[in-house]
């Protein structure tokens, strides 16, 4: 279907709900474009500055919101210590395997559950959550020497 054809569908659809006063197939529709746009960049992992993430005290926080607080303090120590933790981490990270990099974005950043993700990769959620488990644990061992003090006062279960 080309593009005037499926604009065209939708607007056909909409003018059926607005006729119908049925606003939840209203806002969908409308809401359609947006949904596309984020099915796209999951698919091209991308993420987006809005994504939330639990701060240290339990409070949900979009990433942007952390990027302006870091824009915004100008401690040149600071940023110096951000950047060198920031790269820290995408090196861990690119050191996965492509696979199980997919698998711990969209579970711990994502918040995609090991079934939906199984479906994403083609494997199933048992596998998935195996490569995630495993990931986890090279993730752990190669951050240890960065990161020593954290893993010396975190408590061992």
């Amino acid at each position: 279907m080309d593009s005037k054809k499926i604009i065209a569908k939708h607007k056909e659809r909409l003018d059926k709900a607005l006729e119908k006063n049925d606003w939840d197939t209203v806002l969908k529709i409308l809401d359609t474009p947006y949904q596309n746009k984020l099915r796209k960049d999951r698919k091209y992992n991308l993420q987006s500055l809005n994504t939330t993430i639990n701060s240290s005290d339990g409070k949900a926080v979009e990433v942007i919101e952390i990027t302006k607080a870091d824009i915004n303090h100008f401690d040149p120590l600071d940023i110096l210590l951000t950047n060198e933790r920031n790269n820290v981490l995408a090196d861990a990270l690119l050191s996965l395997k492509d696979i199980d990099r997919k698998i711990v974005i969209e579970y711990c950043i994502n918040q995609e559950s090991f079934l939906s993700i199984s479906n994403m990769v083609n494997l199933s959620d048992k596998t998935v959550k195996a490569h995630y488990l495993s990931s986890i644990t090279l993730l752990k061992n190669y951050l240890k020497n960065y990161f020593h003090d954290f893993f010396e006062n975190t408590p061992k279960n």
